[in-house]
This record gives C-alpha cells, structure tokens and sequence, in this order.
C-alpha cells in the first residue's frame, strides 16, 4: 500500500486581514501517491509476408547488379564499338566497313610491295576497343618504290652482290661458260641505270670460266649415236653433208673438228653416209640436239 505523507503548513495562504479583523488560518494538506505502473507495451504483430519481401526484394536486386555488370562487359558503355579488319582489302571496302561501325577514315597512301590501292595497315589494329565517332587511319599502297639499278658487271661477284643489296635490291645468280675470270659478273638483269621496284630481284650471270671439253671421236658410228655422245660432252652436234660412201646408210664418216679440245656448247660439225655413189647432198644445218 502506497504511503501517504501529510504536511502541515501554518503559513498563511491568503492575504493578511485589515486591521481589526479576525485572522483564520486554514490548514492544506499535501500526499504525494505515485502513479500506477503503465501497461505492459506489446511489440507490434509482424506481417507474415515481411520475410518473403525482403527474400525477393534481395533476389530482385542481385538480378539487377548481375545484369549491369553483363551489359557493361559485353557493350563497355553504349558508346563503344570494335574496330573491324580491313588489311589487305580495297581502300573502298575498309572505308564501307569502318563506316558501318561508326567510325571515320583517314587515308595516307605510303609506297609499299602490295598491289596500289590496298590496305597494308590499320592504326590502331583491328580488335580494338574505340568510342563511336573516333577515327582509324588507313595506310594504303601506292604501289612499290622504283630506284634506279646500279651496275654490277665487271665486278666480283662478292661485290657486285652487295652493292646490289645496298640498294634495295634482292641478288639471284646464275653460272655461265665465259671467257672473263671464274667469279667475274658478266650480265646482269635488269641492266644498269633501269628503273626497278625496291626489293625486286636483279639476276646475275657469274663466269665460271671458259670450260674446254674434249671433243669425242665419233666416225664410225651411226648418227644417233654420235649425237648421243656429243651431247654428253657438252657440245652440239650438227649434220653438214650427207656423202656417198661405202659405209652403211647413217654412218658418221667424218666430223669438225675432228677431235681435240673445244669450248663447251660450242659445234662438232658430222658427214653422214648415204650408202650410194651418189652425189653428195647439201648441208642440212643442226640436228637440233643441242
């Protein structure tokens, strides 16, 4: 049971009587009773579907992160676009498909091996991430650049092979029978002071010397046979008369010369029996076996 405090004042409350008049005190008592403890408060009664909301709303935006992550990987912002390969097409084309990805074209035409008029080069290469708008520069052929050759014969082949290449120019060779010193250029292609394409190829015949062969004996034997072992030996046969004779039909009675020593691929002239007393027929000029 709550307890009750009495206090008792005698001071006065009121104004002070008047003279003459009858003074009256009166008496105030004052308790002090605390309150009756509140209510128990009650938490306030969660909806069923709290949970299930917030499960979804979660989903909802794990799907949504997901999804701009994927866009930006795959697009790198709408503004962005892969530059496409255009080497080795038509200056037309790459400009079409340059074009088609939204970008601009600068063209600057460069000598260059490939045929005038293709790409060689694109800067920045294909594959490339731009913004749309930017610009790839073409570099196209114009074509080769020409020098002029410079002169080789006369010269080692040593030599002449490197002022050729310092040049510009690719070397191929060829050995040939010639009456210069072995290892001497004797001709070259194309000639000296021609106009050529840089990194084009000049051809140069290198002496190997005059080559004497001997000259076989061939009298006595048919014709094919005699043109047979000429040519082995790296001389060229060639019928001069056809004559009477004892000896059969097709038989080689004489040859010029008639043995010794000459240049390779140089002539052995024959005369070929008929097999008849009859006169002799003219020259019938080279076989054609060399």
């Amino acid at each position: 049971m709550p307890r009750r405090r009495r206090t008792v004042t005698d001071a006065p409350t009121e104004p002070l009587p008047l003279a003459g008049t009858v003074t009256v005190t009166r008496e105030y008592e004052t308790v002090d009773e605390p309150l009756p403890p509140p209510p128990p408060v009650e938490p306030p009664r969660q909806a069923w579907h709290d949970p299930v909301g917030w499960a979804l709303l979660t989903v909802l935006l794990l799907v949504a992160v997901g999804f701009a992550i994927w866009w930006f990987a795959i697009h790198d912002g709408t503004t962005k676009k892969t530059v496409p390969d255009v080497v080795g097409s038509p200056v037309a084309g790459a400009v079409s498909a340059l074009q088609d990805r939204g970008f601009k074209a600068r063209i600057v035409s460069q000598p260059h091996p490939e045929r005038p008029g293709i790409v060689f080069r694109e800067i920045p290469p294909a594959g490339t991430r731009l913004d749309k708008g930017s610009t790839v520069q073409l570099l196209s052929s114009k074509g080769p650049s020409t020098v002029s050759v410079p002169n080789a014969v006369g010269l080692s082949e040593v030599a002449g092979r490197d002022r050729l290449v310092a040049a510009g120019f690719k070397v191929t060779e060829t050995r040939v029978f010639n009456d210069a010193k072995p290892g001497t250029i004797v001709a070259q292609s194309p000639a000296a002071g021609s106009k050529a394409a840089k990194s084009s190829a000049v051809r140069i015949n290198v002496s190997k010397g005059t080559a004497e062969v001997v000259v076989p004996n061939v009298v006595g034997m048919s014709l094919g046979e005699a043109e047979t072992q000429i040519a082995k030996a790296g001389l060229k046969p060639a019928v001069q008369l056809r004559v009477p004779s004892a000896q059969p039909a097709g038989t080689v009675v004489a040859q010029s010369p008639p043995g010794g020593q000459a240049k390779r691929g140089s002539r052995v002239g024959l005369n070929v029996s008929t097999g008849s007393a009859a006169g002799a027929t003219g020259a019938t000029g080279p076989t054609g076996t060399g």
